[in-house]
């Protein structure tokens, strides 16, 4: 009884001593068993526990071409029990054909299986974008837009991840982690369906910009996603490792320049004048968009000099925009210019130098310099700087302002004189003509003869009959010159003509003036003639 106890105990524990054994193990995988040569294929590496370094690979060099491991921490919670493991994805390239060997990889106390891959002589079709390998239910890759890099320059990051299921809501995206330096995100994570060895796979991609601030090995780890603790997925946790990127020290550039890094740099510089037109005051604008760059490096004013005292700094805007392409920042600057001196005025110089990240040039940038001084003499009075001391009191003395005075008071004299004759001759040509109806029939009956003997009705419609006609057209005659007169007079005031006004005037006064000389030869009436010859004498005088 007591052996049977003893080799139970001792199987118990080989067992255990086993799987621990069998679960520390390095195992490794390929993709596909052939493959043309200059094809590439990945080589999966996974171990249990976190690790940071992935095992030497220096052995695979004389077979294959390696590119660099990218590395996943898988985190899986089970029945209360937290496992970890790492896994690393290694992109190979077949030198020659033939049946090549994997070797053995050593990692720590663990050490793999060798594997075998058939090579053909066949080349192969153009090379595909790296793709994790799709062993599993939730793989990710990460790719980067340049292995090189200049400091505070922008490089361009990608993470794909590979699911046969839709992610969770409460999924968490982690962006990449950089110790020195800055990361933006891009966009929102988008997912489509795509055929992967024809299967059908969700691939949800984000972007992220990252700008390193030290030179050498980038140290960044991430990016990844953590998963819920309750999912459908066997893992809670993945991330990427990022791929050796090198980031190169700034060139040689001119001690008074920052160091501006960017991939394309635009720069304007317009100036004009205000519309209100208020004299010598000018407006400056200045704008600059640099694409690959951060606000926070760009320069802290867009001239290059101190503003001078007649600058004023209006507005200073700046924004910057995120998109699939990158980041791009954006500053404008407005100025008001308030000259106080005449003459010529040195205004300050706008420019900006910055490396070109995809030439890996030099460069300066320079927008044309606006007519500043055109439009300051446009808008302001040229004035000789030896007298401008002796107008300047000048133009605030009583006789320079009793001097404008006279020179608005006449002309508005004359247009109310124009005015008041005119109301006046018209006044007057309406009474006239009221009385020219009323008072003519009676007249003929008023004057000194002795009066008419009685007749009858018929007699006096005969001897009234010829003189109507008579007093009409008299009447008619003087209602065409006066009609005639006043549109002379109209026509002249329309053209703001002074003499023609004042000629047509006096003819329309004349015309009053003999109407009632003719047409009212009684005293009584003198005083009416009289009132009119001293108005036509009056604007005689005037004109």
């Amino acid at each position: 009884m007591n052996n049977v106890v003893k080799q139970g105990l001792f199987t118990i524990i080989l067992v255990f001593f086993c799987s621990s054994y069998l679960q520390a193990a390095l195992y490794a995988e390929i993709d596909r068993e052939q493959v043309n040569i200059g094809e590439r294929f990945y080589l999966t590496l996974e171990i249990q526990g976190e690790h940071s370094n992935p095992p030497d690979l220096s052995n695979l060099g004389a077979e294959f071409h390696l590119n660099p491991a990218q590395r996943s921490v898988l985190t899986t919670h089970k029945t209360g029990l937290r496992e970890v493991r790492t896994r690393w994805l290694i992109a190979l390239r077949p030198k020659h054909s033939g049946r090549l060997e994997i070797s053995a990889l050593s990692f720590q106390e663990h050490t793999s299986e060798p594997l075998y891959i058939a090579v053909s002589e066949t080349p192969s079709q153009p090379a595909t974008p790296i793709q994790p390998h799709f062993g599993t239910d939730l793989s990710i890759n990460l790719i980067t837009d340049r292995e090189q890099v200049y400091r505070n320059a922008q490089l361009l990051v990608t993470l794909d991840i590979y699911h046969n299921q839709p992610l969770p809501e409460t999924v968490d995206f982690i962006p990449p982690q950089l110790a020195a330096g800055r990361v933006r995100t891009l966009d929102l994570p988008q997912t489509r369906v795509d055929e992967v060895s024809g299967e059908a796979y969700f691939h949800t991609r984000l972007r992220f910009a990252v700008f390193p601030d030290e030179v050498g090995l980038l140290e960044i780890s991430g990016p990844g996603l953590r998963l819920p603790e309750e999912n459908s997925f066997s893992i809670t946790e993945l991330y990427a490792d990022m791929p050796d990127v090198e980031v190169l020290a700034p060139t040689e550039i001119n001690p008074q320049q920052n160091w501006l890094p960017s991939n394309n740099l635009f720069m304007t510089d317009t100036t004009y004048a205000l519309e209100d037109g208020l004299a010598n005051q000018l407006i400056r604008q200045l704008s600059l968009v640099a694409v690959g760059t951060t606000l926070d490096k760009l320069p802290a004013s867009l001239i290059n000099t101190p503003p001078p005292a007649f600058y004023q700094l209006l507005s200073r805007e700046s924004e910057e925009h995120h998109s699939s392409q990158g980041i791009t920042s954006q500053i404008h600057e407005t100025w008001i210019i308030r000259p106080t001196e005449p003459g010529e005025l040195m205004h300050p110089a706008s420019g900006i130098g910055w490396w070109d990240t995809l030439s890996e040039q030099n460069r300066y940038t320079q927008p044309q310099q606006p007519g500043i001084e055109q439009l300051i003499s446009e808008t302001q009075p040229a004035v000789q700087p030896s007298s401008l001391a002796t107008n300047q009191p000048a133009l605030n003395s009583p006789e320079t302002s009793t001097r404008n005075i006279r020179a608005y008071a006449t002309p508005t004299l004359a247009g109310l004189t124009v005015l008041l004759v005119t109301l006046t001759a018209v006044y007057a040509f309406y009474r006239q003509r009221k009385k020219a109806t009323t008072e003519v029939p009676v007249l003929r009956h008023t004057t000194n003869q002795p009066k008419p003997r009685q007749t009858t009705p018929a007699v006096q419609q005969a001897e009234q009959t010829p003189a109507i006609p008579q007093v009409s057209e008299f009447h008619r005659a003087a209602v065409r010159s006066e009609h005639q007169a006043f549109m002379q007079l109209s026509e002249a005031c329309q053209h703001n003509a002074g003499k023609p006004a004042c000629s047509a005037l006096i003819l329309w006064a004349a015309c009053f003036w003999l109407t009632n000389k003719l047409l009212i030869p009684n005293p009584s009436t003198r005083p009416m003639s009289v009132r009119h010859s001293t108005i036509c004498c009056w604007i005689w005088s005037i004109t």
